[in-house]
């Protein structure tokens, strides 16, 4: 058979292979092929080049919104820049004028929620105690054991997995090397870098970051971390060299910057990493003597972070510029297969910590923000920092803030396993109320289910449409 010929049967089965029912899809299901797109060259040794290649040319993304025109998303930019002029007429202060740092904490949520777990004492005292002084509450997950990448795309861009159709499981992967337009958070500083103490490849990061405008990515690859000491026999990078590397940074220049930055210490699988273990846990679910050792490196890490966090607070406050932290963890470890197989857990097994933290030489250093902040979801950190910080908004981050009021938190499926991830036929979309309630969708009201159709109108013009809002005023924040 011709070579092109090849080529262009590959190309046209990738489009359904993650399409249930069909052909493509059955075929790659006869072959146990297991999807990892987070690690293209763990793909290919496992699932074979040809997989790996096809994963990049699914390109059902959205289904096209009914009424999707130029004059429908210009009617929405008016509805919205009208509710962020109202909205900026209180807010003093500019985004611009201050540096902001998104911290993902890797596998970071505290253990004592867990359903049927104790830990005594507690691991995370420092932190506990930040988020009673400052903006912070519960982050709903979508992932559990895995998909980080999906909570970093949700977190930077303000766009949501919910609008998206279940044949995108990775938006890092499928969706935003091929797009010319990826508006994102960075987008108000001149000055942008992303810091990651790990491979680079990984969730085709190199690629992601470049696309929305990063000027470095600082990884164990050039250019290479300055910091990158381990924790015991830790493989991974500990928080303390991640938070070493962001100071770095700051020293670098007083302007204001942007930093992302994804640590890695607390990643999976935890195998007895270290000397001294300091807890006593118990559970009431019948562990496994693996879950027992797992949990119990877990824990022991999350009090390296705990310990580490604080000092990286305290770097800051002795900084004398006005610099946000939006901190935050993307998931629970895979670790409470017990637990997990308890349906009514599923819930409390994809809720994280999440805090917005100004230093003491910015003038939100006392903000603690109440209104609907007990739950949220990482779509939602930019117009919640903004608020945090009294900064001024664009139309889109309006919408954010008006959603965020109707439906505080939002994911589509809740993975039971990292598996689960790629299995796009588990799409459910879960809202939840501020008590951190599921809101039924029979029960979304009028204002409600019209936030979510502007919302998805919105989405579709920046991931699929014709881009309408990239000149018209949409996405750009005020800037003094």
């Amino acid at each position: 058979m011709p070579l092109f010929l090849i080529c262009g049967l590959v190309l046209f089965s990738a489009q359904d292979l993650y399409t249930p029912g069909t052909i493509p899809n059955k075929v790659a299901l006869h072959f146990d092929d297991t999807p990892k797109p987070w690690d293209t060259n763990l793909d290919q040794r496992d699932n074979g080049a040809i997989y790996s290649f096809m994963r990049f040319f699914d390109d059902k993304v959205m289904t096209m919104p009914s009424g999707y025109s130029k004059a429908a998303i210009e009617k929405i930019d008016k509805k919205y820049s009208k509710i962020a002029k109202k909205i900026n007429k209180t807010r003093k202060n500019y985004l611009n004028q201050q540096t902001v740092i998104y911290i993902l904490s890797e596998s970071f949520s505290d253990p004592r929620r867990v359903p049927g777990l104790t830990v005594n004492p507690d691991p995370i005292p420092k932190i506990r105690s930040l988020k009673t002084k400052t903006t912070s509450g519960l982050m709903l997950s979508s992932g559990y054991g895995g998909g980080t990448a999906n909570l970093e795309y949700q977190a930077l861009t303000g766009l949501s997995l919910t609008n998206f159709l279940a044949t995108l499981t990775s938006p890092y992967v499928q969706l935003v090397p091929g797009s010319s337009y990826v508006p994102n958070v960075s987008n108000s500083w001149s000055i942008k870098n992303a810091i990651h103490p790990y491979l680079p490849l990984v969730y085709d990061r190199s690629t992601v970051y470049k696309k929305m405008g990063f000027q470095h990515f600082y990884s164990l690859y050039s250019p290479k971390v300055k910091y990158s000491s381990r924790i015991g026999k830790n493989p991974y990078a500990s928080d303390e060299s991640a938070y070493k590397d962001i100071l770095l940074q700051l020293n670098k220049t007083s302007k204001p910057q942007f930093i992302q930055t994804p640590t890695i210490q607390n990643h999976l699988s935890y195998n007895n990493w270290y000397d001294k273990y300091t807890f006593d846990i118990k559970s009431t679910y019948n562990r496994s003597s693996w879950e027992s050792t797992e949990v119990k490196t877990y824990v022991q890490g999350l009090n390296y972070t705990d310990d580490s966090t604080e000092k990286f607070i305290e770097a800051l406050n002795k900084i004398k510029r006005p610099i946000t932290v939006v901190w935050y963890g993307d998931h629970l470890p895979g670790i409470y297969d017990s637990e997990m197989k308890d349906s009514k857990n599923l819930l409390k097994l994809h809720e994280t910590d999440y805090f917005i933290y100004s230093n003491k030489a910015s003038k939100s250093h006392s903000t603690k923000l109440t209104d609907n902040t007990s739950y949220t979801s990482p779509n939602y950190f930019q117009a919640l920092a903004a608020e945090h910080m009294n900064t001024k908004v664009s139309p889109f981050l309006a919408l954010l803030t008006e959603l965020r009021e109707q439906i505080p938190a939002s994911s589509n499926a809740l993975a039971k396993n990292g598996s689960a991830l790629w299995e796009p036929n588990e799409n459910k979309n879960i809202y939840l109320n501020n008590s951190g309630e599921q809101i039924n969708n029979s029960d979304l009201t009028k204002e409600q289910k019209q936030l979510l159709k502007d919302y998805k109108m919105v989405q579709y013009d920046i991931t699929r449409g014709k881009h309408y809002v990239k000149n018209d005023g949409f996405m750009k924040v005020p800037s003094k």
